[in-house]
């Protein structure tokens, strides 16, 4: 994964941004994704639905046929994809972790439950550590949306 924290911010309305550039993506699969709002990327169906999404093969899934995104994310190399949400101890959204892989992937309950305890662990520790205020500054609104 990324070098760099791989999460997107939450923004009103159920819209995410990503707060940072994962590494090994370039600037097309970045900026289509930097914002997102609806049901068609791994990230926005699982803000959408509050629960994780795995997705092992990005080119079958119903989530990217027939959209835009699956060029996109078929450009990247992304094959397969899983995004959690990370919540706050008392279920406030904090942001999400999307992991992309080259090959398609078989998505374990072994594989699931590291991300999510990754995802519960990191939830605890930024509502713990990150003051509220400079996270709600850390978030620019919307220019445009994709998904």
């Amino acid at each position: 994964m990324s070098s760099r924290d791989p999460s997107c911010e939450p923004q009103a309305k159920k819209t995410l941004t990503h707060a940072c550039a994962p590494s090994g993506f370039k600037n097309n699969f970045l900026e289509f994704f930097e914002i997102v709002d609806d049901d068609e990327s791994a990230c926005g169906t699982a803000l959408n639905s509050g629960r994780s999404v795995w997705v092992p093969d990005t080119a079958a899934s119903t989530i990217f046929v027939g959209t835009p995104a699956l060029d996109v994310m078929l450009d990247a190399g992304s094959r397969a994809v899983a995004s959690v949400p990370i919540l706050s101890p008392r279920g406030r959204l904090i942001a999400m972790i999307s992991t992309h892989h080259n090959r398609r992937q078989e998505w374990t309950n072994e594989r699931k439950l590291k991300l999510e305890q990754l995802a519960r662990s990191t939830g605890r520790l930024v509502h713990d550590l990150v003051p509220k205020a400079p996270l709600s500054r850390a978030i620019a609104p919307p220019a445009n949306a994709h998904g």
